[in-house]
């Protein structure tokens, strides 16, 4: 087989290659002879009756235009088979490593004749990984302490508060049910009425001055205010505009909060307060360390794309484009794997920026994996199942099944893997550590 390798630009590979003519023929007579014995044709014993093969390559035969389209499949067939396994032997004998599908050309396929064929693909770049030493990340460092725990309880309490109807005027912390109505230039807005509508007041929900207005107002009052929207508003056309609301208050109710004992605990079906404390404070810990790990974790991927760049294999690219709207497509529960069921077709262009990012930092990561021989450490797999076991009932339970599963492992892995990267990274990185707070950190991620 001879093979020659041409590069048109960057990652971009053509390759010729011939396969002898015998070659073609030993194969085609071979995949002939098996045929014959299994085809079945009009005229002839079945195939599982035959005593002897059909004669299909005897185009001397009496019936030998019978057995045309049978000889032409098989060299369809054969043809198809060799191009793959040509490509194959290629791309191994040029030592090149395809990112991507190849398109194939056939040049020449004429019977006794070499079979002659281009193939064009991208390969993999190669990937040098840059400015590991100008990385400067700032991490944080929290704890949760006994107030943070305390508030934390406060909040539990909040969220399974009781409402009771009261006939005072409307305070902060009070529900109001509310029919309200939007103007702009005096005209309503779409969008901008409501009715029977429960509010928290001060839970900021609404635009700023909202809540605070309905403050003082009976059931039964009504009231205008006069607000704006704010400047960054998600609306082009309502940001920074003024607004005039017409409110109606319909009910005033305040909360009534569980104790902060026993009676809590029960909402939760744990056994007593004490052990819900112990379990509340866990779960925060473990949400806090996982916050901390990934602001950590997001910087240093900033920064490796900002020294780094890649060229980018389209194949790939379009790869995760498609992962992506999989994705997309199942949070919006559309997602089908049968793909004669109709669902909805996203643009490319919307996923098309996150692909490029991915594909960049799966590049440059598996770069510092195999520079480094990174590999899962078992030590870090199991105390991450740990963790993720903790919150159930039976841990040893689901952890035996997590072992059992090789999926579900092979993911576990991959976590504790980009770990290890970031840990070899930050190595050469200039780590500058910030005390925060517990409320700080959650409200950070909340807001990202």
């Amino acid at each position: 087989m001879k093979v020659s390798v041409s590069q048109s630009n960057g990652i971009h590979r053509t390759i010729d290659v011939s396969i002898p003519a015998a070659k073609i023929a030993e194969r085609y007579n071979q995949r002939l002879n098996e045929v014959a014995r299994t085809a079945d044709i009009e005229g002839f014993p079945k195939a599982v009756s035959r005593k002897q093969p059909l004669p299909l390559n005897n185009k001397e035969h009496p019936l030998a235009k019978r057995f045309e389209p049978i000889r032409n499949a098989v060299r369809h067939e054969v043809i198809s088979e060799m191009l793959q396994k040509g490509f194959y032997e290629a791309i191994q004998q040029s030592k090149l490593n395809p990112a991507s599908m190849p398109k194939i050309e056939i040049v020449s396929d004429k019977p006794e004749a070499d079979l002659e064929f281009k193939a064009s693909f991208e390969v993999f770049p190669e990937v040098e990984v840059k400015g590991l030493d100008q990385l400067i990340i700032e991490k944080p460092v929290a704890n949760v302490t006994d107030a943070d725990l305390a508030e934390m309880m406060e909040t539990l309490r909040k969220q399974h508060a009781k409402w009771e109807k009261v006939e005072r005027a409307a305070k902060d912390g009070d529900r109001v049910i509310i029919d309200f109505e939007g103007f702009m230039d005096g005209e309503k807005f779409e969008g901008g009425s409501a009715n029977d509508v429960p509010l928290v007041l001060g839970s900021k929900q609404m635009i700023a001055g909202f809540e605070a207005g309905i403050e003082g107002m009976k059931s039964g009052e009504s009231r205008e205010l006069n607000l704006s929207f704010p400047a960054d508003y998600h609306s082009d056309k309502f940001a920074g505009k003024p607004v005039m609301f017409k409110i109606t208050v319909k009910e005033v109710s305040e909360p009534i909060l569980p104790a902060l004992g026993e009676e809590l605990a029960k909402l939760f079906n744990v056994s007593d307060f004490a052990k819900l404390q112990k379990e509340v404070r866990n779960n925060m810990e473990r949400e806090l360390e996982f916050t901390l790990k990934n602001k950590v974790k997001d910087q240093v991927m900033d920064g490796l794309l900002k020294h780094n760049t890649v060229e980018l294999p389209s194949g790939l690219v379009n790869e995760e484009i498609e992962r992506l709207k999989q994705q997309a497509l199942q949070r919006m529960g559309m997602w089908q794997k049968n793909k004669s069921t109709q669902q909805p077709e996203l643009p490319n262009e919307l996923f098309e920026e996150q692909a490029k990012r991915r594909v960049t930092l799966g590049l440059l990561m598996n770069k510092v994996i195999t520079q480094n021989s990174i590999k899962p450490d078992q030590t870090k797999v199991k105390a991450l199942v740990d963790k993720m076991v903790s919150v159930f009932e039976d841990p040893e339970e689901v952890a035996k099944h997590y072992y059992s599963d090789k999926n579900q492992m092979a993911e576990i892995e991959q976590i504790v893997v980009e770990e290890q990267v970031v840990e070899k990274i930050l190595e050469s990185a200039k780590v500058n550590e910030k005390p925060m707070k517990f409320s700080e950190v959650m409200q950070q991620r909340a807001a990202s």
